[in-house]
């Protein structure tokens, strides 16, 4: 899959399969990410400000992406196991 310029609001993704998903300048705020899986995606521009992050695989694919500071502490564990 690949995505330019989306813009999702208050959508629940929990648990997508977002394995190897090309996005680039994507904005994806106020989402459910929970559970999903960014395993070998690629991202570029990508912002997820507002969206829950949290038990994501493939964390250590989420580098250069926007998020928030809120957003860190429930998404340390998932970054530590990527790593």
């Amino acid at each position: 899959a690949h995505a330019k310029v989306v813009l999702s609001d208050d959508t629940v993704l929990v648990g997508t399969d977002l394995h190897a998903a090309k996005l680039t300048e994507t904005r994806v705020q106020g989402c459910d990410l929970r559970g999903s899986d960014w395993t070998k995606a690629t991202l570029k521009a990508v912002d997820l400000r507002g969206s829950r992050l949290e038990d994501i695989r493939g964390a250590d694919r989420l580098r250069g992406v926007t998020i928030s500071s809120s957003q860190v502490v429930p998404l340390a564990y998932s970054l530590a196991v990527a790593m």
